[in-house]
């Protein structure tokens, strides 16, 4: 009798669920392979670039050609990236550095990124004013900032005096020159 209460215990536990040897596998679908979708997942990860803000050109090397991943990159920093760092300085001013009578300050011109543009700039100035351009236009034509109490028209007169004291070295006129004509200084 407790032989049969242990047999039947045994059973109990060795109920068949699936009958592998009956089970015949069947394929749904053609892999992962099918799965796969070039042009929808293009256009997810432009959409997802686009919803951020950031160029793809910043995300995927065969996006541009090189020129074109440098003015994306700039287009980045002057839309999302410098917007966005001086709302969080405020914030960080307001809520934290205030009560220190501390601030934090965001200077974005000393980024490399508009390092590399600044040197463009000043090269093309260059460039300008050798070619004979007034220093005046050039600027205003590479769309230099000036000091707020500067004026281009400031400048042009302080580059028309330059020229005339430069003509007049030139030309032998100088200060001395006009002492030895009146008689205040001798050969």
């Amino acid at each position: 009798m407790v032989a049969a209460a242990v047999l039947r215990r045994h059973k109990s536990w060795t109920t068949e669920v699936i009958n592998a040897d009956v089970l015949e596998p069947v394929t749904i679908g053609e892999g992962l392979e099918s799965l796969e979708n070039t042009d929808l997942t293009t256009t997810a990860r432009d959409d997802i670039a686009a919803a951020l803000g950031i160029p793809r050109t910043m995300l995927f090397s065969d996006a541009a050609t090189n020129a074109t991943a440098g003015e994306d990159r700039l287009s980045f920093y002057n839309e999302t990236v410098v917007p966005n760092a001086g709302i969080i300085a405020e914030a960080f001013n307001e809520q934290v550095f205030s009560a220190l009578k501390l601030r934090l300050e965001f200077r974005p011109e000393a980024l490399d990124v508009y390092q590399e543009d600044e040197n463009d700039r000043a090269s093309a100035l260059q460039a300008l004013t050798t070619a004979g351009v007034e220093l005046a236009l050039a600027m205003q034509i590479l769309g230099f900032e000036l000091p707020a109490d500067y004026t281009y028209e400031k400048m042009k007169a302080q580059e028309e005096e330059r020229r005339i004291r430069r003509r007049r070295r030139q030309s032998g006129y100088g200060r001395n020159e006009r002492r030895r004509r009146s008689g205040c200084l001798r050969a």
